[in-house]
């Protein structure tokens, strides 16, 4: 009988890229709280609103 070769097993450790590694070492990312950012251009934008009535108030009289 012919010997046969054994097979080499592949080690379980997965590598990881270079891209992963910066990755690892940057800080998570900060939780942005949509609605409240939503609500303060909303009330930045109705201030602007309320600022260019007043004035065409002003100019009317």
């Amino acid at each position: 009988m012919a010997k046969t070769k054994k097979r080499q097993k592949k080690p379980k450790k997965a590598e990881t890229t270079d891209i992963e590694e910066y990755l690892k070492q940057l800080p998570p990312p900060p939780e942005e709280h949509t609605h409240e950012l939503k609500m303060e251009k909303r009330l930045k934008r109705m201030l602007k609103e309320q600022e260019k009535k007043a004035k065409k108030n002003l100019r009317a009289r």
